[in-house]
């Protein structure tokens, strides 16, 4: 992506947020899911999206969708205040389950640097090749709660983490998206 958002994307992102402008239910607009920070226009693309939500939608809040490839957090944070965004998400598939991403420390000195939040964007680990999770479900519901109070505990690595979402949920029926061993 260029600094500038290419029309046919202003008017797919304008169509979207007009539909939605003002609506209680809508918590966020999130600009992009996993993209590169390390690209050398991405944070400029950011600013375009973020621009144009917030002209559209002067209350909303605007969200990266994770992607963050670096180790590094003054690159991640010099990503967020380039493109404006109000939070950012770390999207991070790790093992053991029931414990913090080792990156989790860097998120929130990025998100300390940049001074905006950031919240776990997408973690998994309902079975076995999806991140160290079991094929027990109360074994995973207790997991989910411990990562829950690592996530939202406040200490050194998480204090400015906002928020967690569980992905890969496993119910009792199989479900199209996720590959079965």
């Amino acid at each position: 992506p260029g600094g500038v958002l290419p029309a046919w994307q202003a008017d797919w992102v304008g169509a979207v947020v007009r539909e939605h402008a003002g609506n209680p239910a809508i918590m966020a607009y999130e600009c992009a899911n996993e993209a590169n920070e390390g690209h050398a226009n991405i944070g400029a693309w950011y600013g375009s999206v973020v621009a144009l939500v917030r002209s559209l939608d002067p209350g909303a809040l605007v969200f990266t969708g994770g992607g963050h490839s670096s180790n590094n957090a003054e690159v991640i944070a010099g990503f967020v205040r380039r493109s404006g965004v109000d939070a950012f998400s770390l999207h991070d598939y790790y093992k053991p389950a029931g414990s913090l991403s080792p990156r989790a420390g860097i998120f929130n000195q990025a998100a300390e640097m940049a001074g905006v939040p950031w919240y776990m964007g997408e973690r998994g680990f309902s079975i076995p090749v999806n991140g160290g999770g079991s094929t027990d479900q109360e074994v995973n519901a207790a997991n989910l709660v411990k990562e829950y109070r690592l996530y939202l505990g406040g200490d050194q690595k998480t204090s400015r983490c906002y928020g967690m979402c569980y992905w890969d949920a496993r119910f009792n029926q199989r479900e199209s998206t996720t590959a079965y061993p």
